[in-house]
């Protein structure tokens, strides 16, 4: 039994990919993702990955960090680190419901990309009319061969 999850010679390739297709889903809308104004919530494999991608493409993006330790390497790699209320896009990476103010969200519009609970409580993003997106699964949505691509090459090693 292989847990692919546990493994960074599958997690990396497997978040640049997630973090590929969150541009791309950002992409799909009114305004190019260079004009949007990202948070990033956490800074993890996939947090890392989209901050990564984001400055390459010269979008204008911070971080919200989940402990002392993140904050320490976004300040290293020269990344700002940012309170949620300056942004139009939230992008949350946590899979833990996180203490928000959700008054302050209704005007925000939030991807959760976190596997559940997902960063927000859902009851409190209805009763606020919060524009709250959860996304999953996205290498298999974004480009499915090249996430195909990424399962294979990894079983392969060990055949």
């Amino acid at each position: 039994m292989i847990e692919l999850l546990k493994d960074w010679r599958f997690v990396l390739p497997n978040a640049k990919l997630t973090s590929m297709g969150i541009i791309d889903y950002l992409s799909c809308g009114d305004y190019a993702v260079s004009d949007q104004k990202i948070l990033i919530v956490g800074f993890g494999n996939i947090g890392f990955t989209l901050a990564k991608l984001l400055e390459a493409n010269d979008c204008r993006f911070s971080i919200y960090p989940m402990s002392g330790e993140e904050e320490k390497f976004i300040h290293l790699l020269g990344y700002s680190v940012a309170d949620f209320k300056e942004y139009d896009v939230i992008i949350n990476t946590v899979p833990k419901n996180l203490d928000w103010d959700y008054n302050a969200l209704q005007k925000k519009r939030i991807i959760d990309v976190a596997s559940q609970p997902y960063g927000f409580d859902i009851e409190q993003i209805e009763r606020h009319k919060i524009r709250y997106e959860i996304v999953s699964a996205i290498p298999s949505k974004f480009a499915y061969a090249s996430a195909a691509n990424i399962i294979k090459k990894y079983i392969e090693k060990f055949v």
